[in-house]
């Protein structure tokens, strides 16, 4: 069983253009944050970006950092999925956004040690929602790569599904084999926490958060949220952003 992780990034952000290698203060961008992050994980890690002109300086940035870098359809992610993972003869994707360099290493191995072939792996809410559509920004899922090809070949699939790739499988249950594993409880309760990146506002939040950080790279998500806890402000903007930018 080949596995990958397949990282979606494209310049074209509407509100925030070039986000996926807009430098923080120390430097880095959310996909050499990404990069470092899953380094642990003896997988491809392939970008899987667009053939769009302005997405060139993805694959420029992905040849000079060692990256693993795809290029496929622009308005139908699903069909840039399904190409990707036959090109590398995937069987099993780890599906992660360039929005989330926030991403919970630990949450995400615990996925990986859970996945048993099942059609669709992830968290979920109390409530039922699947975490991939919350904005806390530190959850990936795990979809295999027939499925995805279902879905390809199904034809009353919508843009939507084309263009977000896994919500046909968990909107559709009877049809694939789906497994969640809850959200942890210190997390769910928080449910001001934002950290995604869609706007520059969360830019900015992110940027303040990483450089209060004494250990980015190996910190979980407790200690991401002790700094946005002692500084109330995170939480009002973390809570705005939400609210102009639920999901």
């Amino acid at each position: 069983m080949n596995i990958g992780v397949i990282i979606q990034a494209r310049m074209g952000s509407t509100r925030l253009p070039s986000k996926v290698l807009k430098p923080f203060k120390n430097g880095k961008s959310t996909l050499s944050i990404l990069k470092e992050k899953l380094s642990i994980f003896n997988i491809p890690i392939i970008i899987a970006t667009t053939t769009a002109n302005n997405d060139d300086i993805i694959n420029d940035w992905a040849n000079e950092n060692d990256f693993i870098c795809f290029r496929g359809d622009e308005a139908n992610v699903l069909k840039r999925f399904v190409d990707c993972g036959n090109k590398y003869k995937l069987d099993v994707i780890i599906r992660i956004c360039a929005d989330n360099p926030f991403l919970d290493v630990q949450l995400l191995k615990s996925l990986i040690e859970s996945y048993k072939n099942q059609d669709y792996l992830s968290f979920l809410k109390s409530d039922g929602t699947p975490a991939i559509k919350t904005h806390y920004g530190i959850f990936c899922e795990i979809v295999s790569q027939k499925s995805l090809v279902k879905i390809l070949n199904t034809e009353s699939i919508t843009e939507s599904d084309r263009q977000h790739v896994t919500p046909f499988i968990y909107n559709n249950p009877s049809l694939f084999s789906i497994e969640y594993l809850p959200i942890p409880e210190y997390i769910e309760k928080e449910d001001f926490l934002r950290l995604t990146i869609d706007t520059q506002e969360d830019f900015d939040s992110s940027d303040f958060i990483i450089n209060s950080s004494k250990d980015f790279f190996n910190e979980e998500t407790k200690e991401i949220l002790k700094i946005v806890k002692a500084n109330p402000f995170l939480i009002e903007k973390m809570k705005s952003q939400i609210k102009i930018n639920s999901k």
